[in-house]
């Protein structure tokens, strides 16, 4: 993206040309479905103020927090000293906390937040209330030296000040990015699931291999994950996640809504898979290991060991829900026959295990890789047509594939709304889309 010279007459909707400022179908799910906490990062003079006000006239419900503005009220003292300043956060805080209590559905939080320790704060209330954290940064749309910084500062503070803050900026780079899924939505598709799957119990085969002859032992034999996750990508080498999370595309995206539309599920003696199908190119989101990275990175789980965090990405598993919540992104829409649909559009949820199964991103993704091939036409675009049909439940088609495994193609396709975010590791907090896991 355009970096711009900081003080510039620029339109600021070119500057912070951000999905939640500019994209509709962003801005809707937001204001119907999400729980958001913008966090606004940058250093002075770089727009965060404007950023804010954009938002705000966005989202006019938004709780806005900012340490500046105690200096602003009456209460406060109107010189900053050290002991102001820290006052100034204290507040900032304690309106952020305050509104993460009454459930307020868009927070924004600005302060420089240069070093991850002074965010950590706003991470963790995100993590307990279970908001969507969204990080603004401000700084990467301007060419920012000290000597502009310094020169477009209104506050008073010389170059020596930005030469010593522009060294504390430290990246919060992802561990993975994808799609998180909401707990309302996740438990929507799970109960979709266990309808869809009461089909596969009119094939002998099926009961003997999973020794399962009604729905309750199916349920028996899976267990759900915690975390429903559409993965984008993952690495553990620092240089080349950086360069594919800031890279301009990727970028661009960081915060958008897309529509997933679930097309049909995988049944193996191991896991159920649902295969998510994106009507828009998502190829440029997803990170495929070169073979320079591959050589420079462990496991996936390796990675996780390495920072105390369970490699299952929950410690418990779910359980299959009895009801479903009211408020959902969740819509069915009819099975078009005739539509192509490119496998390069596809991605997975991992949606349940064997009890003892952990999660291991990498396995996951050859696994569902290899069941996906079994689907797929010359075209390489999803069609079960040479597959052996086993017949029918109520309107889904259920499909025998080698090896013990099955395909159900529903009569409709599930579609849900998730934004495309990032699950970081932050001092002691895992931040992903609607809740934050803390290493133990």
């Amino acid at each position: 993206f355009k970096k711009y010279p900081v003080g510039c007459d620029e339109d600021k909707e070119k500057i912070f040309c951000f999905p939640f400022i500019l994209d509709k179908e962003t801005i809707l799910y937001i204001e119907n479905y999400a729980k958001i906490m913008f966090i606004i990062r940058g250093p002075p003079s770089t727009g965060k103020a404007s950023l804010s006000e954009m938002i705000t006239e966005r989202y006019p419900h938004a709780i806005y927090c900012c340490a500046d503005r105690y200096f602003t009220n009456s209460f406060s003292r109107s010189e900053r000293t050290r002991e102001s300043i820290k006052e100034s956060h204290v507040y900032c805080t304690k309106k952020a906390e305050n509104a993460c209590k009454s459930s307020a559905q868009t927070i924004i939080v600005q302060n420089t937040h240069m070093r991850k320790w002074e965010m950590q704060q706003y991470l963790d209330f995100a993590a307990l209330y279970n908001y969507t954290v969204i990080m603004a940064i401000t700084l990467y749309r301007f060419d920012c030296t000290p000597k502009a910084l310094a020169e477009n500062n209104t506050d008073g503070l010389d170059i020596k000040y930005f030469i010593n803050r522009l060294r504390q900026w430290e990246d919060v780079l992802p561990l993975f990015t994808g799609w998180f899924i909401s707990p309302d939505d996740s438990l929507h598709i799970l109960s979709h699931t266990v309808k869809t799957l009461e089909a596969l119990l009119n094939d002998g085969k099926f009961c003997r291999v999973f020794d399962a002859y009604d729905i309750d032992g199916i349920k028996d034999y899976f267990k759900p994950r915690q975390v429903f996750y559409c993965p984008a990508a993952f690495s553990k080498n620092p240089y080349f996640m950086k360069k594919y999370y800031l890279s301009d595309l990727v970028q661009a995206s960081y915060g958008k809504c897309f529509p997933l539309y679930i097309y049909g599920y995988m049944v193996t003696t191991n896991s159920i898979f649902a295969i998510v199908y994106f009507s828009t190119n998502i190829t440029h989101l997803l990170l495929k290991p070169n073979s320079g990275e591959e050589d420079s990175q462990s496991s996936f789980a390796d990675m996780m060991n390495s920072l105390n965090i369970h490699p299952d990405l929950s410690e418990n598993f779910a359980s299959f829900p009895e009801k479903v919540p009211e408020k959902t992104t969740v819509c069915f829409e009819d099975q078009d026959s005739a539509k192509e649909l490119e496998s390069s559009k596809c991605c997975f949820i991992d949606l349940a295990r064997k009890e003892a199964s952990k999660f291991d991103i990498e396995t996951v993704q050859q696994e569902f890789n290899q069941l996906i091939n079994l689907i797929v036409d010359a075209n390489r675009n999803l069609n079960a047509d040479e597959c052996t049909e086993i017949g029918s439940g109520n309107d889904d088609k259920i499909f025998r594939l080698p090896n013990d495994k099955w395909f159900i193609k529903p009569s409709k396709i599930m579609c849900l709304n998730r934004v495309h975010s990032v699950f970081k590791k932050c001092s002691k907090v895992l931040i992903f889309d609607f809740c934050s896991l803390k290493a133990r």
